[in-house]
């Protein structure tokens, strides 16, 4: 375990703390001032706690390839360039990190844009399709954030490795690659399959009003034409037997009276069996049959109720 001010110095040429096992780096237990590279490389450190890192350089802060077990809330905010230098970075390459509080990837502000690399870091965070969310609270980025934390989120997001399987704990996945392989797929699915839920939803609407608008026509037309004439039927009366007196003028003719009548129409045949025929002795011109004589021959006087349909 490294205590407060372990390390406190200034350097003017390349400086390098490596394949070292540290237990802890407490708060500002690293001070360093310098003007050329400081590397901190294949450590395996068990803790790095808020703030752990005091340095201002005027050249390139390196991490590379580093075993970080946690890494506590701003362990790195205190990592500065000298702020008349353009030569100025800082970069971290091929890290693992196990655990990550919040804010825990946060970096200086004086860092611009084109002065971070952020590259192959491998966190033990299972792959998700919500996975962004996680880093952003690594990041701190919300609603207020500026041009610069943006642009590292995008650029963190695009070169940083997620655990791609909880099986395989060594295999790691580039999260952008996998967002796009597993997620937009998956998204893709469920809009596909929400899409034709709709779709059969819509036809059936549909075959139902079609099926019950033909069924309700089907049942109008049985209503009105067939299976009961008892409620929909007409009858043709006559006000005096089918032959009737002798008439000079058209104005003698019978009225037929068409009157909705209810009753069943039952069909009969009848028959009439003659002994012998005699011609019935009619006139030609200007005379009427002899109805007397004609009465014998007819049938008694009856309605029939009739259906016009059947």
């Amino acid at each position: 375990m490294m205590e407060k001010e372990s390390i406190d110095i200034d350097i003017y040429e390349d400086f390098k703390i490596h394949h070292n096992n540290i237990t802890s780096l407490v708060t500002n237990s690293i001070n360093i001032r310098s003007t050329h590279t400081v590397e901190f490389s294949y450590n395996d450190i068990k803790e790095i706690q808020t703030q752990a890192f005091r340095i201002k350089s005027e050249s390139q802060v390196k991490f590379a390839h580093n075993y970080m077990h946690v890494v506590r809330k701003e362990a790195f905010t205190e990592i500065k360039p000298w702020l008349s230098e353009e030569a100025a970075s800082i970069i971290f390459l091929e890290n693992t990190i196990i655990q990550a509080e919040p804010l825990s990837c946060l970096l200086n502000m004086n860092y611009l844009e084109h002065e971070r690399t952020i590259k192959d870091n491998r966190f033990k965070v299972l792959c998700n399709c919500n996975i962004t969310d996680h880093f952003r609270t690594l990041l701190g980025i919300n609603e207020n954030s500026t041009h610069i934390q943006n642009a590292t989120f995008k650029t963190f997001l695009a070169k940083t490795l997620c655990q791609e399987s909880e099986e395989v704990s060594s295999r790691f996945i580039n999260i952008l690659e996998y967002i796009d392989t597993d997620c937009t797929a998956m998204n893709l699915a469920v809009v596909l399959s929400a899409s034709i839920a709709v779709f059969l939803l819509l036809l059936v609407i549909v075959v139902s009003i079609v099926c019950h608008m033909k069924v309700k026509k089907v049942q109008e037309q049985a209503n009105y034409v067939g299976d009961d004439c008892s409620t929909h039927s007409f009858s043709t009366s006559f006000t005096s037997p089918p032959l009737s007196p002798c008439y000079t003028t058209p104005q003698d003719f019978t009225k037929q009276i068409v009157v909705p009548e209810m009753k069943t129409y039952h069909q009969t045949e009848v028959y009439f069996p003659f002994e012998n025929a005699e011609p019935i002795s009619v006139s030609v011109r200007n005379s009427c049959l002899n109805q007397d004589l004609l009465a014998d021959y007819l049938p008694p006087q009856q309605n029939r109720a009739s259906c016009p349909f059947n």
